[in-house]
């Protein structure tokens, strides 16, 4: 049941998404839509698909489990604005990327993310991908990351 709910509302998700484009394109006001899903599906999805494969979550490789944490995006426009394709990045980059689309100035933050990026393309919770692809737990780059953690802690609660 789980499975069948999953899929019902990846079908949902794509027919409102389709309409939603289709009414913006409509649309004479330049507007960028970003879609993206924060996480994978939950375990009580993943189980069913997993037993039928003769697997189960314990035996997922490293490199498994990293996929779990990939999720797909799209940003369009109903404008022109530049193509990319199989870009791996991180939920805390997304917003330069749209920024970068629109062709609007990255702030300070911004700025440093983006520095960052060049760094380590692919930060989640559980490790850090730097530019040469090799992927290391995050608890390993804990130190390097320091700077990171501080900005992003001040960036999300401190009174603006």
């Amino acid at each position: 049941p789980e499975v069948d709910e999953f899929l019902a509302a990846i079908r949902r998700s794509d027919e409102d998404l389709r309409w939603l484009v289709d009414e913006l394109n409509a649309r004479n006001e330049p507007t960028i839509v970003v879609f993206f899903g924060d996480h994978q599906p939950s375990n009580s999805v993943a189980a069913p698909v997993w037993k039928i494969n003769g697997r189960s979550g314990d035996s997922l490789t490293e490199e498994e489990e990293a996929l779990r944490y990939k999720v797909p995006f799209i940003i369009w426009a109903n404008y022109d604005i530049e193509a990319a394709s199989d870009v791996e990045t991180s939920a805390n980059y997304l917003g330069g990327h749209v920024l970068r689309a629109a062709g609007l100035p990255l702030y300070d933050y911004r700025n440093y993310l983006s520095q960052l990026e060049e760094q380590y393309p692919v930060l989640t919770a559980i490790r850090a991908e730097n530019a040469q692809g090799i992927s290391t737990p995050v608890k390993d780059v804990k130190n390097t990351l320091q700077d990171y953690m501080t900005l992003q802690y001040y960036n999300i609660f401190s009174q603006k």
